[in-house]
């Protein structure tokens, strides 16, 4: 699977995400739900949910995975690209987050949480 995604959106999306994920020094997983034409974020805890939708290009399968927030927003801090492209093999496989704009000089491998 593959979506292409505006890299402020889902930055600001994964920021709130990591702050109701981490309240109460409770470390939650954040999960991404990609299906059709956009990115659902959703981050729970007992006390709070959080559920935050991200138009994006879709290309395979639905697919629902989850994160630890703060490794996707340092990644995505570090690129300068309005828009990137995230490729995922599975739930359990990593991300590979790249530019959506040509020649990048980067390549980011983010690990997934089992849920």
């Amino acid at each position: 699977m593959k979506i292409v995604v505006n890299k402020a959106d889902l930055l600001y999306g994964l920021e709130c995400a990591r702050l109701i994920a981490f309240e109460s020094n409770n470390k939650n997983p954040v999960q991404l739900e990609i299906k059709g034409n956009k990115v659902t974020i959703k981050a729970n805890t007992e006390r709070n949910t959080l559920h935050d939708e991200i138009w994006a290009i879709v290309v395979g399968e639905n697919l629902n995975i989850a994160f630890n927030p703060r490794y996707l927003i340092d990644a995505l801090k570090a690129i300068e690209d309005k828009e990137i492209i995230l490729q995922f093999n599975s739930a359990t496989k990593p991300c590979i987050i790249k530019s959506a704009e040509g020649d990048g000089n980067y390549i980011y491998l983010v690990l997934p949480l089992r849920v």
